[in-house]
This record gives structure tokens, sequence and C-alpha cells, in this order.
């Protein structure tokens, strides 16, 4: 099932575009806590905010996967899935300067027979930021990943 609404407002400053999607969703995750795949199910709901006004244009994304369960593919143990993403940019009217931030989170908590989260979770945090001159120079790039057992 896909579920979409699209909302906009205009003003003399600029406009504002609402954009937000549902839909279900699979995919395979790499523990290597416990050296195993994970397949997941669950909900992707995304919301798109576009603001544009004569300066430019920002853009920010926030994506999170709702209700998401996961099977290891080897030992068929049980996983909650907590994943989102947050990105935001901003580009110039002209020429661009361009930045983007994007922020992505994802958790892997291992479910015991008998209910309870185990010890051995697996955590992926990643932080990324570039900044794109007018000519097309990269001022500014960085990369920050957090990939622990915990």
């Amino acid at each position: 099932m896909l579920t979409s609404l699209a909302l906009t407002a205009s003003s003399v400053a600029g406009t504002t575009d609402t954009e937000i999607l549902r839909e279900p969703v699979s995919d395979t995750q790499y523990n290597r806590c416990v050296d195993e795949l994970v397949t997941t199910i669950g909900m992707l709901h995304v919301v798109k905010h576009t603001t544009t006004t004569q300066n430019g244009e920002t853009d920010t994304f926030t994506v999170v996967y709702q209700g998401m369960t996961g099977t290891g593919m080897l030992t068929g143990a049980r996983y909650v899935v907590t994943q989102a993403e947050n990105q935001s940019s901003y580009s110039s009217a002209s020429p661009p300067p361009i930045e983007v931030t994007d922020t992505r989170t994802l958790v892997l908590n291992r479910v015991a027979p008998n209910g309870t989260v185990t010890d051995d979770d697996y955590l992926l945090h990643v932080t990324a930021h570039v900044t794109i001159s007018a000519s097309g120079q990269v001022n500014d790039k960085s990369l920050d990943l957090k990939d622990e057992c915990r």
C-alpha cells in the first residue's frame, strides 16, 4: 500500500512544498557483531520539505523506517530494527554554492527467544557533509562513521 500526500503554499517571500510518502519496505542489513545478514521488513515513512525563495532553495528529507523487524538469515534470530535518515541541502539561485548534510542511523537489536533484547546490538551512525562553491570547487567535506557492537 503506497500512501502519498503533497502540500504547497505560496507567499511573496517564496513557496514551500511538503510531500509525504508511506510504503512497505524490505531490505537486508549486515550485523557485523554476529557476522550475519538480517532481512528486514516494515514501513518506510518519508517527508520531503522544500522552501524556495528568490535567494535559493532549501530541501530537507526525513526518512524513518517504522515497525521494522528482522530475521537473521543464518540463525533465524529475531531483530527489532531502528533506522532513520535526515538530509538537508541548500543551493543558491544562481550560480550555486551547494551545501549538503546527511545523517543516518541504524540499530539492530537482537531479540532472545524469551523476548528480551540481548546485549549484542549493532549500531551504525554516519554523518556526511559537503560544500561546493559556485565554481564547482569542493570547499568542505567530512565523513564521520561510528560502527560499534554494544
